[in-house]
Formats: structure tokens, sequence, C-alpha cells
């Protein structure tokens, strides 16, 4: 509930606690709710994108905030759903 309030009143804010729970909760089936959230540290997750899933990196693909530097990482993976999910975003950018 803290962090829901923390979000909507601070999302400047929100996003170190949302990098916070994603590695406490790596685990618990929580990431792809975190990710997918506009406060995501996506650019936190950039040194990690090789040991995310692929439906954890099809996630970030979906992203909003996602940078061009990681759509471009993403559109050259391995799986091609996040490939082709990359190169859909690339285009659309």
């Amino acid at each position: 509930m803290a962090l829901k309030h923390l979000i909507e009143r601070a999302l400047d804010r929100a996003e170190k606690h949302l990098l916070y729970y994603y590695e406490e909760m790596y685990n618990d089936g929580l990431l792809p709710l975190i990710i997918q959230h506009p406060a995501a540290p996506i650019s936190s997750l950039k040194k990690k994108l090789r040991l995310l899933s692929w439906m954890e990196r099809y996630t970030i693909t979906q992203n909003p905030k996602t940078s061009h530097e990681i759509l471009e990482i993403l559109a050259k993976d391995a799986n091609r759903v996040v490939r082709a999910a990359a190169l859909e975003r690339l285009g659309n950018i």
C-alpha cells in the first residue's frame, strides 16, 4: 500500500523503490508487474537483460519508458517473440 501511495504521489522517487522490490522479490512472480509500470527502473535492468526470462524481456519491450538503446538490444534477442516486439516498438518510435 505504501508503494502504491508513493507511485501515485511521487513518481520520480518511486523508481528507486521499485528497483529495491525488483531485487528483493525477484523470485516472487512480481517482476512482470514491476517492470511494466512506467516508474520501473528499466535503465537499471540493462546490465541484467540476458539474465531475465524471455517473458520478462518481452514485458520490458512493452514498457513505454524503455529506451531506444534497450529496444535495439532486445531487437537482436535470441527469442523471436522478444525480437518482434522490440522491432515493432522501434518502428513506432
